[in-house]
């Protein structure tokens, strides 16, 4: 496999479990804490069973010994040319695995936060609810909406 391919693959099955282990330690899914070794080991095992062929690495400290040893020995250097693929993506791709799932998950807390409050307007009667945009917003704040000539809003009395 080329240089390159081994490296995307790298990173993106180091993404792939860090993701994964985010989305297990994840208060929110609500995964039993004694199942969470069970679920980390899983998911290792079917990387490893899915990708295996790929000589996937997943951890640069997995690398880092058996290369030291064989520097040390003389049988190989520690940064030649296939060091970047086990050493450093793994580590770009732990970064982009998280990145990608706090980057979700915010995005589903929203969608959640945005149901709960429409259930709980329709709980108190309110429906058709519309939240305006920020670009709305400021296009109202800088432009009065206009009224037909003669029409006023009416006024409500307190009583």
């Amino acid at each position: 496999m080329p240089l390159i391919s081994q490296t995307v693959s790298e990173m993106s099955v180091t993404a792939l479990l860090v993701f994964s282990i985010f989305a297990i330690g994840d208060p929110n899914l609500a995964i039993p804490h004694a199942l969470t070794p069970a679920c980390v080991g899983t998911v290792i095992t079917l990387i490893n069973i899915g990708f295996g062929g790929f000589a996937i690495g997943l951890n640069p400290a997995r690398d880092l010994g058996p290369r030291l040893i064989a520097t040390l020995t003389g049988d190989g250097g520690l940064f030649d040319a296939g060091a970047c693929i086990y050493l450093l993506s793994p580590i770009l791709g732990a970064v982009l695995g998280g990145y990608a799932y706090t980057q979700l998950a915010s995005y589903a807390q929203s969608r959640r936060v945005v149901r709960q409050a429409a259930a709980l307007l329709r709980d108190q009667g309110v429906y058709g609810v519309v939240v305006p945009t920020p670009d709305a917003m400021r296009r109202s704040l800088e432009q009065p909406p206009s009224s037909p000539a003669g029409s006023q809003m009416p006024q409500l009395a307190l009583a």
